[in-house]
């Protein structure tokens, strides 16, 4: 459900992010844990390849962490 909602609401490269981003992706990551949630989010990757340690980045990176499926082997 959050990741309906994530695509209109990232910062593209150089914008401020609205208000609650950051916190809408820590609860992504909060629900992907708890779920055992795999997916593809290409606009959360693209936030968390972002040079920087905003909160904003880190928080997509942690959910991107989580939710990235493992390579097969």
């Amino acid at each position: 459900m959050i990741s309906g909602v994530l695509e209109g609401l990232l910062p593209k490269e150089g914008e401020r992010p609205r208000a609650g981003a950051p916190d809408l992706l820590a609860a992504g990551a909060r629900a992907a844990r708890i779920a055992g949630v795999r997916a593809e989010l290409p606009e959360v990757a693209a936030v968390a390849a972002r040079k920087g340690s905003s909160r904003l980045v880190m928080e997509a990176r942690r959910l991107i962490q989580l939710v990235t499926p493992a390579p097969l082997r």
